[in-house]
């Protein structure tokens, strides 16, 4: 009776619906799979975290192919290989390179901000301190010229 009652709670697990994890958690589950002890779950993890990281569709190849035959001009017929190459990795990579060059674009406005913001905040520390000096000596010299005038005083 307890190998049914156990057979069919297993059952009833394998019904559930099917629990969608973001493709970065699986890959981060099988990463950690690859770094475990048992050489053999360590094996199946490596070869997980390489079958994920291949395209599931044969989309991009046919981009590729796609590329190529718009590459295909009789002036272009004398193009290296090594230009040839460059210039599929530029165009089948083009979205990344311009989100890239858009995030150190924004990389390099920030810091030209940051930069010019800690100028004038160190401007202002400046002249505030300058102010507070001369607020400083201004006092220092009215107690002084009180001191001279009460000795005065004094003295007559």
């Amino acid at each position: 009776m307890l190998f049914i009652a156990g057979w069919r709670a297993h059952v009833a697990a394998w019904r559930k619906p099917a629990q969608h994890l973001p493709p970065e958690e699986v890959y981060a589950r099988w990463k950690a799979r690859a770094e475990d002890p048992n050489p053999s779950l360590a094996a199946l993890g490596l070869y997980a975290q390489v079958q994920l990281l291949r395209p599931m569709s044969a989309a991009s190849c046919e981009r590729i192919f796609s590329y190529l035959s718009h590459m295909d001009a009789p002036d272009r017929m004398t193009m290296m290989p090594v230009t040839l190459q460059g210039s599929l990795l530029l165009r089948g990579n083009w979205g990344i390179l311009h989100q890239m060059v858009e995030e150190d674009h924004a990389l390099e406005v920030g810091a030209a901000a940051g930069v010019k913001r800690r100028r004038v905040q160190g401007l202002a520390a400046a002249a505030a301190a300058k102010a507070a000096a001369a607020d400083a000596a201004r006092e220092e010299e009215e107690a002084r010229r009180k001191a001279a005038a009460d000795a005065a005083s004094d003295s007559e």
